[in-house]
């Protein structure tokens, strides 16, 4: 009888948390641009390494009011936050020169 009331309240505890959402998050996020590969002529020279960070755009976050026995607990919260970019990070490799074959 037991496993029973435990069985029934693990599915529903499961179907409620799959279809019931507490928070909505959003986040608008753009590709980073391709980064053309580091050229270096043959035999001798330097590379200049390219990283270009993700950007992140706005991000909205909105959790509705806790509410517990007909009294509201948490009247909810609303939270935008800016989108954030850092510029591209270059690296200059030392020169070096291959050995001949």
């Amino acid at each position: 009888m037991l496993w029973q009331r435990l069985c029934a309240a693990a599915a529903v505890v499961a179907v409620m948390g799959a279809a019931v959402p507490v928070s909505s998050a959003l986040a608008d996020t753009t590709p980073a641009a391709s980064v053309p590969p580091a050229s270096v002529p043959p035999g001798v020279g330097s590379a200049v390494l390219t990283f270009v960070p993700p950007a992140v755009g706005p991000i909205t976050v909105n959790i509705g009011p806790t509410i517990i026995g007909g009294k509201v607990i948490s009247p909810g919260v609303y939270v935008v936050m800016p989108g954030a970019s850092l510029p591209p990070i270059n690296w200059t490799l030392p020169p070096f020169s291959l050995p001949p074959r």
